[in-house]
């Protein structure tokens, strides 16, 4: 959430992101918003100032009770009218998106988005290379997922079933390595967690809600990095690197028709997210160590990928600055998002009231996210990549002590 206090000096600078986002929010209304809230508050602090003079004043008994029950009803609607205009300034700083990180470039959607590197080489095939979902033979069943839970959930089992464990084993073990503590969260969260990482209230239409006054997770972001929520941490414990394994769920509300077959755009999917929380100017330095412990999974799995600077108007809502992990996809000639890593500053901190503590001063944390990585998209990518003329499917190397040393599924 942006800090009122530094839009009241930083209106140009906010005005200036917000043109970059391509968002109509100006900082005119915020600091309307905000001048009427503490024009409400100063009138209510008046009135509470003026009941206790009376309350001590030499005035008879009768005279404070009858001076007492008039203003009480001013009370009583001053009370709600600044209650209402707080709320107000609240409603339209939770809908504002974080401010642009000077690295960020310009740009209106994807196609401004600027390539940082490129790895590995693009696999030759002297056949066709099929699209992963066309692997049923080896378990990759879409049909028995719709027939269960409807179109976009897929059933695993056999071969396939068998290699996206070994992969999960692999990127928990690597992450370990990486220095990460490992933290199994709930799936179901609420309200306010999603508050917290900026899930709601903008993206409410994509979220899964439940009759318990529950949401299902669309992303661990969410559930690690409200583990901090409310708390002071000590500088010298920062930073923290969290790792979780979850399912996520999203209704992908905005995406229909897109890439809908197998394992790329489903409503439930698993997924390794790797949180940092940090001290204040460290961020820029987190990110690169994030971005690189999600890269090494894919150098270890020898798969070609490409790194991306996401440009202003294609970041995500809580991100000041993200990087994009494209690993390719051979059926479709192209490569495909499987991790984004975003460092999104004191954002979420200012949301959560999360603070670290130097001295006597308490600061708001840093925090970042990314993905490390997307299981099923991975997986998918593992299967289109190692693919043979035969239909079966080479094992990477790094994964075949996850299944029993075999090399072809």
């Amino acid at each position: 959430m942006i800090c009122i206090k530094w839009l009241r000096s930083h209106s140009e600078d906010f005005d200036t992101m917000m043109k970059k986002r391509r968002e109509d929010i100006t900082a005119q209304t915020l600091l309307a918003y905000d001048l009427e809230q503490r024009n409400n508050t100063q009138a209510l602090d008046n009135l509470y100032r003026t009941k206790k003079a009376i309350a001590q004043s030499g005035e008879s008994l009768e005279d404070k009770k009858r001076k007492a029950s008039d203003l009480k009803n001013q009370i009583t609607k001053q009370e709600h009218i600044t209650q209402e205009s707080s709320q107000r300034l609240k409603n339209a700083l939770l809908h504002t998106p974080n401010l642009l990180h000077s690295d960020t470039p310009d740009g209106t959607s994807e196609e401004d988005n600027l390539e940082v590197c490129r790895h590995g080489s693009i696999p030759s095939f002297d056949f066709k290379p099929k699209h992963h979902s066309e692997f049923q033979h080896l378990g990759l069943d879409d049909a028995a997922g719709a027939a269960l839970s409807g179109t976009r959930f897929s059933v695993l089992r056999g071969p396939i079933a068998l290699l996206q464990n070994a992969l999960e084993r692999f990127m928990i073990d690597k992450q370990l390595a990486n220095g990460y503590e490992l933290i199994s969260t709930p799936f179901l969260v609420k309200e306010q967690a999603l508050h917290n990482t900026g899930q709601l209230p903008k993206f409410r239409d994509d979220l899964f809600y439940t009759q318990t006054d529950h949401w299902l997770i669309p992303t661990a972001e969410v559930t690690l990095t409200s583990l901090v929520a409310q708390s002071i941490i000590k500088a010298e414990d920062l930073p923290l690197r969290l790792m979780a394994i979850t399912s996520c769920f999203r209704k992908e509300a905005g995406a229909a028709g897109r890439q809908t077959k197998g394992l790329i755009r489903q409503h439930q999917f698993t997924k390794i997210e790797l949180v940092h929380i940090t001290q204040e100017g460290h961020g820029s330095q987190e990110l690169e160590i994030l971005t690189n412990n999600a890269e090494s999974i894919l150098k270890s799995l020898d798969l070609p990928f490409k790194k991306i600077l996401l440009c202003a108007g294609d970041i995500g809502f809580s991100a000041m600055k993200t990087y994009d992990l494209e690993v390719w996809m051979p059926s479709q000639n192209a490569y495909c998002e499987v991790s984004s890593c975003s460092l999104c500053g004191t954002f979420q901190a200012q949301r959560m009231k999360a603070r670290y503590r130097v001295g006597d001063v308490k600061i708001p944390v840093t925090t970042l996210n990314g993905s490390g990585l997307a299981v099923g998209r991975t997986l998918a990518a593992i299967i289109e990549n190692y693919q043979t003329k035969e239909g079966r499917i080479t094992v990477p190397t790094v994964l075949r002590p996850y299944v029993n040393n075999a090399e072809i599924l």
